[in-house]
C-alpha cells in the first residue's frame, strides 16, 4: 500500500483528522484492488491507478475499453547499429574525400 497510496499532505493536525486521512487512503487502495479483480487486469496497480484518475469522470465502460486497448505505437526496442558497417562507410568516404563530418 505504501507505494501506491502516498499521503503527501496532512489536511488536519488533530489525531482524528490524521486517522481519517489514513482510513481514506486505505479505502481507496482497497477499492482499487477490487476494481483490478473485477476487470481481471493483470497489469500493475500503478498503471491501473493512473488510468482510473485519468478517466475518473468518464463512464466505467469507457475506462475499461481504454485500459485494454492495444498500444497505438509499435515500439521495437533499442536500435541496433552495425558499427562495423558504419566504420567501413565512413572510412570509404574519408578515403574518397566526400566525408562531411
Amino acid at each position: 500500500m505504501k507505494q501506491h497510496m502516498v499521503l503527501k499532505t496532512m489536511y488536519g493536525k488533530s489525531p482524528n483528522a490524521v486517522y481519517n486521512q489514513v482510513y481514506m487512503a486505505m479505502i481507496s487502495f482497497c477499492l482499487t484492488l477490487l476494481i483490478q479483480a473485477d476487470l481481471l487486469y493483470k497489469g500493475s496497480l500503478l498503471v491501473l491507478k493512473k488510468h482510473l484518475s485519468k478517466f475518473s469522470l468518464d463512464r466505467y465502460l469507457t475506462c475499461k475499453k481504454e485500459l485494454f486497448k492495444p498500444p497505438s505505437s509499435s515500439y521495437g526496442g533499442r536500435n541496433v547499429y552495425d558499427h562495423e558497417q558504419i566504420f567501413r562507410e565512413t572510412l570509404k568516404e574519408v578515403v574518397e574525400g566526400t566525408f562531411r563530418g
